[in-house]
């Protein structure tokens, strides 16, 4: 690594290193000042990503040069060395929010102390969302603590600049460009990126300050994307359980699936946090001032003298005799459609008789390499399992569960989870996308698949799938048999 960047910028220290970037504490030797470097990680780029990445880099540093507010980290200069784009920017002594997060040891922040400290954060996502610039990575480690306790939000446009106009991307070499547990589902899912990612970007790192605990967890990115698109938000409640209704209406307005039905605006929830949650924008009545020539009066809630009048009591009211024969016809109209209900019921089911539903299926089929004439390809027989704590299944129909030409292969046609056992108590072992088949090595009658596996980041070499999983309906059932 250089020490030293464009003949100007001399490397005095490594800062930190995150999933994209490098950050260095660098001395300015022409100005005499102290700045921070974000160098870009070359080796997660292919050669023809980094050219791309430098024309989208030079756009971004543009527009983020024109970003002036004192809540955000200034951008001074933009260039390249060997072909690797880097930033120059103000350098802020103190620490990140990720940092004074995990220094708590997962103890919350008081609702109040949350709310001063992303405030300013947000002011500053207005001031950029109004120059037509969405942040699309607001997370902790972006968010730095200077000496005097204020926020200074940084990273603007880095997301963009690396993966494009695209929300969600990967690089060559499987990188997920972003972070997965800030993550707006419309950015999970590739959907159109607005300023509403920033809002709900934000309002999960409020989640994480006010209970502790972000609001999805997952043994892989991909689970935790999942999660943030298809999962009911987990109530701050069920964390801390005295926190204010106004205050968990806000978090959950925040982070709603549906970015129409978040805060219209950055300067919305801006000022959300700033009435502590009671705003017109979640249902609290706003507070209301009397102000008389530059004088704050305070507005009288005394009420007129009370009078006393005496009221004779009202007369009961009595039936006539229409309303009683009005009465006893509806409850004579209301026992006529029940007997006629419970009598036509029996003769629709006979003349009519409900259709059979099918059964929960999934796509099976057998691999190309020819069979002997009177060969058929079956599916696995049904094996036994017993659950214990550390969960195993072991198929009593096969002592090997070895793959073999014939092995009968599952198609997968939705986003599905693979678990440890057939069940879904059973931790998750890894989720496939469509299009993926899977050696079958085993079945059982409640409709588990006990799959083959091979990948880098799980030790286990077999997993269960379910044939009627709610994420994806499984179809056309087919057992081929390839003619010699």
């Amino acid at each position: 690594m250089a020490t030293i960047f464009s003949n100007r910028y001399q490397v005095i220290e490594t800062l930190g290193e995150g999933g994209m970037a490098t950050v260095y504490k660098a001395l300015d030797i022409r100005l005499e000042r102290e700045v921070a470097l974000k160098v870009i990680r070359r080796d997660l780029f292919a050669p023809d990503e980094l050219a791309k990445i430098l024309v989208r880099f030079e756009r971004e540093a543009k527009s983020l040069a024109r970003l002036s507010h004192p809540n955000i980290v200034k951008v001074l200069d933009f260039d390249e060395q060997d072909g690797v784009p880097y930033l120059v920017m103000e350098y802020v002594q103190g620490k990140t929010l990720k940092a004074v997060i995990a220094e708590r040891g997962g103890r919350p922040f008081p609702w109040q102390e949350a709310f001063r400290l992303l405030i300013p954060v947000a002011d500053a996502l207005h001031h950029a969302h109004e120059r037509h610039i969405i942040h699309r990575d607001v997370k902790p480690s972006n968010i730095l603590i200077n000496e005097r306790g204020e926020p200074m939000l940084t990273d603007f446009g880095i997301a963009k600049a690396l993966g494009g106009d695209g929300a969600t991307q990967l690089t060559t070499t499987g990188t997920l460009i972003g972070t997965p547990d800030y993550m707006a589902p419309e950015q999970a899912t590739n959907e159109g990126v607005d300023y509403r990612a920033d809002i709900y970007s934000l309002g999960v790192v409020l989640y994480e300050m006010v209970t502790g605990h972000r609001p999805y967890s997952g043994n892989t990115p991909m689970t935790v994307l999942l999660k943030h698109v298809r999962e009911p938000l987990p109530s701050p409640l069920q964390y801390v359980p005295d926190l204010p209704e106004p205050v968990v209406r806000l978090i959950m307005k925040a982070l709603a699936k549906r970015p129409e039905d978040r805060y219209p605006s950055m300067a919305a929830f801006r000022a959300a946090l700033e009435a502590g949650g009671e705003s017109e924008e979640v249902g609290a009545l706003p507070t209301v001032r009397a102000d008389l020539a530059g004088e704050t009066r305070r507005v009288s809630s005394e009420l007129p003298p009370t009078v006393r009048v005496d009221v004779a009591p009202p007369r009961p009211k009595r039936f006539s005799l229409w309303t009683g024969l009005g009465i006893g016809a509806a409850i004579v109209c209301l026992l006529g459609v029940v007997g006629l209900a419970l009598f036509w019921q029996p003769l629709m089911m006979t003349v009519f008789p409900p259709s059979p539903v099918p059964a929960p299926t999934i796509v099976v089929f057998v691999t190309e390499t020819p069979l002997p004439p009177t060969a058929t390809a079956t599916a696995a027989p049904s094996p036994t399992w017993t659950p214990s704590p550390s969960p195993s299944v072991t198929p009593t129909s096969s002592s090997t569960n070895t793959v073999t030409p014939n092995t009968p292969m599952l198609l997968i046609d939705h986003n599905s989870f693979c678990r440890v056992g057939p069940g879904a108590s059973y931790a998750d072992v890894t989720d496939f996308a469509p299009g993926v088949t899977l050696p079958i090595l085993a079945t059982n009658n409640e409709g588990w698949w006990l799959v083959q596996i091979d990948l880098p980041w799980t030790k286990h070499k077999q997993c269960w799938i379910y044939g009627n999983t709610p994420l994806g309906n499984w179809t056309s059932v087919e057992i081929v048999t390839p003619t010699p």
